[in-house]
């Protein structure tokens, strides 16, 4: 989100870790595989209460950007289990809110 530096960066480190300790040969060393999901504005609680503190232009654009519905956590676990069904190591997945 292009409003939101520190929370688009953080989001990018998490993204790049993953990879980076996902990749195989460190799987090979700590027997751990390590994948990350990246979802879409999902209904959360979160989601839903109020957004103290940001600015009400920050508001009123963050809900126009986002006008399609919100995942739902059960698509969220959907996606979990397929990336432990997979076996895979360092995949990001990225579910969106287009059907």
């Amino acid at each position: 989100m292009y409003t939101m530096p520190a929370y688009s960066a953080t989001k990018q480190a998490v993204i790049n870790l993953s990879v980076t300790w996902g990749n195989l040969k460190n799987v090979e060393v700590t027997h751990v595989k390590v994948n990350a999901i990246c979802p879409d504005l999902t209904a959360t609680t979160m989601v839903a209460g109020p957004m103290n503190g940001l600015h009400d232009e920050f508001v009123e654009n963050f809900f126009k950007e986002f006008r399609s519905l919100p995942l739902k956590t059960s698509e969220i676990a959907s996606g979990v289990i397929k990336l432990l069904q997979e076996g895979v190591s360092g995949a990001i997945l990225v579910l969106t809110c287009d059907k």
